[in-house]
Order: C-alpha cells, then structure tokens, then sequence
C-alpha cells in the first residue's frame, strides 16, 4: 500500500465507525467517525468497465465487486461469523471484517443502505497480486439499531479514497489489504 495511507485499526461500515488507524511509518493517522443519513437506493457498481479492459483486470474487478456485495450483505446482519466474508476477503483483510462485525453485532448495531462507489479502476495487476482504487461516498450506508433502526450518530458528508491489493488464492481474487482514507478523492 502507498506510504502514508492509514489502514483502519477495525474495517468498519465506512459510514458507521471509521476508524483512527497508524500508517506505514507507524505515525497515527485519524479519521472520523460518521454514520446515519437516510436510507437510499446507491449507485453501488463496477464503474471501471471498458472494452479496453484486460481480462486480466475484468477478473480483479469481478473479486472487487463481489467482496463489496458480500461486505454489504453480511453487515445488514452483523454476522461475524458468516462464510461469505471469506468468499472475497483473505488474510488481515478479512480479520478485520470480522472484528468489526463483532464490534457491531455487540452493539446491536446493523448496516442498512449502500455505499456509493465511483471511479474504480486496477492500478496494477499480475499473476498473483493487484491493486484497487475507487472513491467512496459512505452517506448511504449507515449504521442503525438492529432492533429500533434508528440510525447510530451523524454522517460526515466526507468523500472517502479506497485503495485494496488483492490477491489471487483459491481460484479467485480475494482483498488481502484494505485501505480507506477520509479525504477528497481527487484521484
């Protein structure tokens, strides 16, 4: 990952407990906690799609794509144990996943709606690794009381960069690394 990107210290609902985390050089890094917003209908998609797209990178946005739906589907019911979180997550990718579900499932919080994600694109591909980027709207995507629904704090309002190595394990592509950096995504 590039220097000076903060891994979060527990992958949250972006929107919902974004993390303070420390960087490759060990200096902290923060990040702000956000959620609610209404829920909406996103515009959640692979945006990167072209006929000039390798079939290399097709398959990587494939494993993208679909560690996104897993990570949406398995956070409307913080169930932290859940089978389809290693489907598309490996390594400390998905531990983190895991420890964040588990923070949620011990609040009784859920996730409702859907990040809005644009500008996807590979960085980099080859035989075993790849590299991700897209921007990440989080508004959408809230954390709420499982039992009341009543969404849990304020959203920031904050685009969000994303950046992820994936790679390739058991046939499929997996994200091994997860970066999220609030700020705008310019990129």
């Amino acid at each position: 990952m590039p220097h000076g990107w903060a891994p979060l210290a527990a992958l949250p609902l972006v929107a919902a407990l974004l993390l303070a985390g420390c960087g490759a050089d060990g200096r902290s890094s923060s990040a702000t906690t956000s959620t609610a917003g209404n829920p909406a209908t996103s515009t959640s998609q692979a945006n990167a799609t072209s006929s000039s797209q390798s079939p290399a990178e097709a398959a990587v946005l494939a494993g993208w794509e679909a560690f996104w739906a897993d990570w949406i589907a398995v956070s409307a019911t913080a169930d932290y144990r859940s089978p389809r979180l290693a489907e598309h997550a490996t390594g400390e990718a998905l531990r983190r996943l895991r420890l964040q579900l588990l923070s949620y499932n011990r609040e009784g919080l859920v996730a409702r709606g859907k990040p809005v994600r644009t500008r996807t694109r590979v960085l980099a591909v080859d035989a075993r690794k790849a590299r991700v980027a897209e921007c990440l709207d989080s508004s959408r995507w809230q954390a709420v009381d499982a039992e009341t629904g009543k969404p849990s704090g304020t959203p920031s309002g904050k685009n969000r960069q994303v950046r992820a190595e994936l790679t390739r394990t058991e046939g499929r592509w997996k994200v091994s690394e997860l970066d999220i950096r609030e700020s705008l995504c310019v990129e």
